[in-house]
């Protein structure tokens, strides 16, 4: 045997290269059991008419004024160490939806499900992140019960150009 000799025979580099190739080939398909999934939901209400306005959800809420006569939410959904179809199911089950509730000139938008925290999965447990960003009209100020209250009367459309 000589110094630079072969390491592997012809047939061992042959099933060498074969496991890596599978190896390779099976970290691709369960890279995405272990990854963070991400999803962003967008959800508008009208508040044409609407004077008061309270917001109810088990998340994080950043609320910020925006000229235009809508509601806008924009709900960043972050799921750690779960595949992207749970995250999917989760959303089209309506899990981290909104609803509109009117009582006359008062809206309040408030979570359909209050269960947050993260979930149990047959590959183990699911941590969830769950950030609503609402966009207000800006002719509302907060109030000193937690919500917001129209502050001026004006003319208001949904469209604005």
């Amino acid at each position: 045997m000589t110094f630079f000799a072969q390491p592997f025979p012809p047939m061992d580099r042959l099933l060498f290269m074969r496991s890596i190739l599978l190896m390779c080939g099976l970290a691709w398909l369960v890279q995405d059991s272990c990854a963070q999934s991400r999803e962003v939901v967008f959800t508008s209400f009208p508040a044409d008419s609407v004077t008061h306005l309270t917001l109810e959800a088990p998340d994080s809420i950043v609320v910020r004024t925006w000229h235009n006569s809508a509601i806008f939410v924009e709900s960043e959904i972050v799921l750690s160490g779960c595949a992207s179809h749970i995250l999917r199911h989760a959303v089209e089950s309506g899990r981290y939806a909104l609803q509109a509730r009117r009582e006359g000139t008062r809206l309040s938008v408030v979570a359909q499900s209050n269960d947050r925290g993260g979930f149990n999965t047959p590959r183990g447990y699911c941590e969830e992140k769950v950030l609503h960003r609402i966009f207000i009209p800006a002719d509302f100020a907060p109030d000193e019960a937690g919500g917001w209250i129209r502050t001026e009367e004006k003319s208001r459309t949904t469209i604005n150009y």
